[in-house]
């Protein structure tokens, strides 16, 4: 059986320059060869992000308290990436509704 892939990539960036993160959102589908779209056997998504190379020269432009100030910044803008990726259950205020496992069930 030969699969087809079709990809749908979105890039998010800041137009304002402020932000050293691209993120690339890619939705890939998988299809059999000969299938009507929208009949796919499996959809998954990809994310990437990567630094804009004007500030990947920064970090090799500058040195010392520039550097280290431009490398807390550089965290501190990554964690809020991953964070709002994937955001922990409390951040969701989701535990009321997930369905636990009763152990004590036989």
């Amino acid at each position: 059986v030969i699969k087809r892939r079709l990809k749908k990539r979105r890039s998010y960036d800041r137009a304002d320059g402020r932000f050293a993160w691209k993120i690339d959102v890619t939705e890939v589908c998988t299809l059999d060869d000969g299938g009507a779209m929208g009949e796919t056997d499996e959809t998954t998504h990809e994310v990437e992000v990567e630094m804009l190379s004007e500030w990947t020269a920064q970090l090799i432009e500058k040195d010392g308290k520039e550097l280290q100030d431009l490398i807390k910044l550089l965290a501190k803008q990554l964690y809020w990436v991953i964070q709002n990726l994937a955001p922990a259950e409390s951040d969701l205020e989701v535990a009321d509704f997930l369905v636990k496992e009763d152990s004590d069930k036989t």
